[in-house]
């Protein structure tokens, strides 16, 4: 009787993957110009870090003021730059803000197909509206713009998909190769009537890709939400100068 529950059990386990989405998934890794996993740019009065981390990519900036003196960010005058079209960085509309996939450590559980069946620890959404002019106070003030839209389309290149067989594997790119392109654009001042502006125009790229099943992506336990049930999964490859992309492979 035992025996035929372990086959009924591991049946339905088989039938329950079968029907589950199968994906596999891209990081890519941006150049950093220190060994830190942080792109940045700095000069005399300011500091920028970037935070790519998160599905299709989205761009979080930490801004540092270095100076004695506020500083006036003109988001008007600034823009994200990819593969060559301008992405506004201020737009004079509301926009609705929700919990970005994976910002977090907690998902429910790997499949047998390396499929995850939960990536959200919490979902909200909420009403923003993003001003033209950013006021940043004297002297070791950060504030952070997470700015709207995706770094990436859907489209996945047939060469950066695992072919059969493989588990795991690695493209590198040139910038002049590179199949994404970055450079932020920001303008400044020390003056709220933002006379002598200054621009600052950082570039990055995408230096290397990896592609892997969804086991190697999400990578070993490390504990269990005991508020949520769910498990905690190391994510090896998360950095702040990279994103993902994932892809299904099999499933419905």
């Amino acid at each position: 009787m035992k025996t035929l529950l372990k086959i009924s059990l591991f049946a339905l386990f088989i039938l329950m993957n079968a029907c589950s989405p199968t994906y596999h998934y891209q990081v890519f890794n941006n150049k950093s110009l220190d060994d830190k996993n942080i792109i940045s740019f700095e000069n005399e009065q300011i500091r920028l870090e970037y935070d790519l981390w998160a599905e299709d990519g989205q761009l979080e900036i930490h801004v540092l003021n270095k100076t004695e003196g506020p500083l006036f960010l003109d988001l008007s005058q600034s823009a994200l730059i990819i593969n060559g079209v301008a992405v506004p960085v201020y737009q004079d509309i509301e926009l609705i803000s929700e919990t970005s996939t994976l910002k977090g450590r907690s998902a429910s559980y790997i499949n047998w197909y390396g499929s995850p069946s939960y990536f959200k620890v919490a979902s909200f959404s909420r009403a923003l509206k993003i001003a033209p002019i950013v006021y940043l106070p004297n002297k070791a003030t950060t504030i952070s713009l997470l700015l709207p839209g995706q770094l990436t389309t859907k489209y996945i290149s047939p060469e950066a998909k695992l072919k059969r067989g493989e588990s795991k594997k690695s493209l590198a790119f040139s910038k002049e190769k590179t199949p994404y392109s970055f450079r932020f654009n920001l303008g400044y001042s020390s003056n709220k009537d933002m006379k002598d502006m200054t621009h600052i125009d950082d570039e990055f790229w995408v230096e290397s890709i990896l592609v892997m099943r969804g086991k190697e992506f999400f990578g070993d336990v490390i504990g269990r939400n005991s508020k949520t049930g769910y498990y905690d999964y190391k994510f090896p490859y998360m950095k702040k100068n990279a994103f993902y992309v994932k892809y299904q492979v099999g499933g419905q």
